[in-house]
């Protein structure tokens, strides 16, 4: 079942150290998340503010919150913007797209959002979701939207109690409409001629103004929603500005408290595991599942950022954290630790565990050439299919014990506490989206697109690691999506730690050879829309 919601937008409080309302340390969706009493709250949201981001001005459990203005000018302000106004944006944008009503939330609400087909072919599809999801796993059908494979080697995660994790990608409209406006722009005459003469007239100069990255200034918006009305799709809300999401989800019958889950209904495949304990074959069957979320990443374009925010959230039943440092006092001069504790139910970690030296993939998907269409689950080695254990690295996104970043490291920290410490308290009681937190964002200083790889901290030819131009988290992980690169890497005798643009960049370092939306994986597969205007 879906939970029930209301409706939803919204203006992004601008709040300083401890100002607006003290967050309520025994609220019980800050002690789940575990988060320090005694940090100094540095990155918050103030309570009427808060308020503005419900429909009706009022916090009501599960209600529905509008969306976060994207075209705000603090983005772009790129002296004076913090790393809070982006996380503000962040938290925001997650309790919008996670409001429901019976049959959707709004991160699969059509025409808003697409849910986006497994890649078949090297092609992907927008489709117009229905509520539901269906794995990837049929051949010649363009209706499975969740993946199986972990992005970069398709490796496979299993919870504790062996659950899959299953994947799924939504696009917005702005999304699908700037990609068809590439496409017409690049001369896809198909697109447009079966439509009246006046409206291709119309359509191909307006296709010709698009950015050849994603649009991320208010006058880009404009134009690209003027194209779309003209092509017959106009926007919801451009506001919001170009979004993707991916969501893992794992088996609802194997979380306990599933009411503190936000669940989906879906059509998944049944491997058969009794035959050959190193080797899942997908058994021709299928069954009805319910799904509960347990992580959620979200891409998007602000002002001035074409290289999309990458904002990430986790249920806080996933896994625990390592051990971080934190500011308790306006000065930044006293400092605490939040001690690494595994004692708990985690979904993806044993009570009481003790911490891996290394977390390696157990197992892959078996995909169907150029696809992402799941046939069998193969052991990576020698021992069976199953869980690996599974813990936070580096906390809000920050490796701990760099000395050379410890101010750095101990600034964002505190951010990320404070945010999801200020969040959380204020959202009301019985309210599902308070089971998750905010774990980082990443985003350049001054919308740079990284080039290829590595672009991975730091990017400076001085391998000055303070000289960057990343933001926030830098070495940001969903630990349900990005388990197995949570580590540093040598490469040519340099150091390095992955983020979300060691994958999501240009492709290339020479500008020549550069294409900026590769920062998206999925954009280059998908396939234009139709024109609902077109002759048939």
């Amino acid at each position: 079942m879906l939970v029930a919601i209301s409706t939803l937008t919204l203006t992004a409080g601008c709040v300083g150290s401890n100002s607006g309302k003290a967050p309520d340390t025994n609220n019980q969706f800050v002690k789940n998340a575990r988060l320090p009493a005694d940090v100094d709250m540095t990155c918050t949201v103030k309570n009427n503010d808060f308020k503005k981001w419900f429909h009706g001005d009022e916090v009501i459990a599960n209600g529905a919150v509008k969306a976060a203005d994207s075209t705000a000018r603090k983005f772009a302000d790129f002296d004076d913007n913090t790393r809070c106004d982006f996380y503000r944006w962040g938290a925001q944008m997650f309790l919008w797209m996670t409001s429901a009503n019976e049959n959707y939330h709004v991160f699969n609400t059509p025409p808003q959002f697409y849910d986006v087909s497994v890649e078949s072919d090297n092609k992907r599809e927008f489709i117009a979701s229905n509520g539901t999801v269906a794995i990837g796993f049929r051949v010649g059908k363009g209706d499975e939207t969740i993946e199986l494979g972990q992005a970069g080697e398709d490796d496979v995660l299993l919870s504790q109690k062996e659950s899959l994790v299953y994947y799924s990608i939504y696009a917005n409209d702005a999304f699908a409409m700037y990609r068809t406006g590439v496409a017409i722009k690049n001369g896809d005459t198909s697109l447009i001629n079966k439509l009246p003469s006046a409206l291709q007239r119309e359509i191909k100069p307006l296709a010709a103004t698009l950015p050849k990255e994603f649009p991320s200034t208010a006058l880009q918006m404009l134009d690209l929603d003027a194209l779309s009305s003209i092509y017959g799709r106009e926007l919801v809300d451009p506001k919001t500005m170009i979004l993707e999401l991916k969501i893992s989800w794992v088996d609802a019958d194997t979380v306990t408290d599933r009411d503190d889950y936000i669940i989906t209904q879906a059509t998944v495949p049944i491997f058969d595991r009794t035959k050959d304990p190193k080797k899942w074959k997908y058994s021709g069957k299928t069954e009805t599942k319910t799904l509960a979320m347990v992580g959620f990443h979200i891409g998007g374009t602000v002002e001035g950022h074409p290289e999309m925010i990458w904002s990430t959230f986790e249920h806080v039943k996933n896994q625990p954290n390592n051990s971080y440092d934190y500011y308790v006092d306006e000065k930044r001069k006293i400092t605490s630790k939040q001690s690494f504790n595994a004692a708990g139910d985690w979904i993806f970690f044993p009570d009481n565990g003790t911490r891996p030296a290394q977390i390696s993939a157990n197992a892959t998907a078996q995909n169907i050439e150029k696809s992402t269409v799941t046939t069998a689950i193969v052991s990576k080695g020698s021992d069976p299919i199953g869980p690996v254990d599974v813990y936070g690295v580096n906390p809000w996104g920050n490796v701990q014990n760099r000395a050379d970043l410890k101010d750095e490291t101990l600034a964002n920290n505190t951010d990320l506490a404070s945010i999801n410490k200020s969040v959380l308290s204020q959202l009301a009681e019985g309210d599902i989206r308070g089971n998750y937190v905010q774990v980082g964002g990443i985003w350049s200083a001054e919308g740079q697109i990284p080039g290829g790889y590595p672009v991975m901290f730091p990017p400076s030819n001085d391998n000055d690691p303070t000289n960057t131009y990343f933001r926030g988290s830098l070495f940001l992980a969903n630990t349900t999506m990005e388990t197995f690169y949570q580590y540093q890497t040598d490469i040519d005798g340099a150091v390095y730690h992955a983020n979300c643009f060691s994958c999501h960049n240009s492709g290339s370092n020479e500008p020549d050879k550069a294409v900026p939306t590769k920062v998206s994986h999925i954009f280059d597969a998908l396939q234009p829309l139709k024109s609902p205007l077109a002759k048939q």
